[in-house]
């Protein structure tokens, strides 16, 4: 299939819905075809033409909790931030996928 579904939040979903009104960051991010039942996203699989793609899924950003977040999961998050490498260098690796 060229589309996959990702599970989200309400946040996400209205950022999605917000760019769709932004043509230059289209190049930038997987085509958004919708939700279903307010939180699964539509969008376009970036590797369905691809024979092997090689995926690797990076988190950026030093702060990795939201901003809604309470106390407790922001302290958990800050201590997974210095456990892991968002901390020292503002990103880290979470996956990869060879074939």
């Amino acid at each position: 299939s060229d589309w996959l579904l990702k599970p989200s939040c309400p946040r996400e979903l209205a950022f999605y819905e917000a760019t769709r009104q932004l043509p230059l960051l289209a190049p930038l991010m997987p085509p958004y075809h919708g939700h279903l039942d307010g939180d699964l996203l539509i969008l376009g699989d970036l590797t369905h033409t691809m024979q092997q793609p090689a995926v690797m899924d990076i988190k950026l950003g030093y702060r990795i909790y939201d901003v809604d977040a309470t106390l407790e999961k922001r302290q958990r998050k800050q201590l997974k931030a210095i456990r892991y490498t968002n901390a020292a260098l503002g990103f880290r690796i979470c996956g990869v996928a060879c074939p």
